[in-house]
């Protein structure tokens, strides 16, 4: 069972069907910054999150009691890490280490096996943060290693 993680800056918690409309407002901000793609149909965000053959798992970082980030990941197969695929942090919200709690978060839930991060077709910006938060950077891959939370790597 998972539990909200909290601390004076915000806190983190699964992501529910509730949060979709406000991820998706995130989602096309994001595409706005990055390529201008469009953002996924509701629907298919759904099924890829909560549907009988959901693949990915979401989680939400909430400041005074509104969502302003979230994070998707793909699980996983048994024995390997699981991939960070989005993470945003509403403009606003960023620099109080909502991110970090979110990276921080997804590595508990890996549950020992670590995290990695697809950073293909990302900026200097989206990679510097996740070296910042103890990503070992390799190309298109990042890697934050299963020994200890990114919180504790990055100090």
């Amino acid at each position: 069972m998972m539990t909200m993680v909290q601390d004076g800056a915000g806190q983190v918690r699964p992501m529910g069907r509730h949060d979709l409309p406000l991820v998706m407002g995130m989602m096309a901000v994001q595409a706005r910054a990055e390529n201008g793609e469009p953002v996924l149909p509701v629907t298919e965000l759904d099924a890829t999150l909560f549907g009988p053959t959901a693949r990915l798992h979401g989680l939400v970082v909430e400041r005074f009691d509104l969502v302003v980030g979230y994070a998707l990941l793909d699980p996983a197969p048994v024995g390997r890490a699981p991939c960070l695929r989005h993470l945003f942090i509403q403009p606003g919200s960023r620099g109080r280490g909502l991110g970090r709690m979110l990276i921080d978060r997804a590595a508990r839930d890996g549950q020992g096996r670590g995290l990695m991060a697809d950073m293909t077709g990302r900026d200097g910006r989206a990679r510097a943060f996740c070296a910042a938060c103890g990503f070992v950077l390799r190309g298109e891959e990042a890697r934050l290693s299963a020994d200890c939370p990114a919180e504790e790597q990055a100090a």
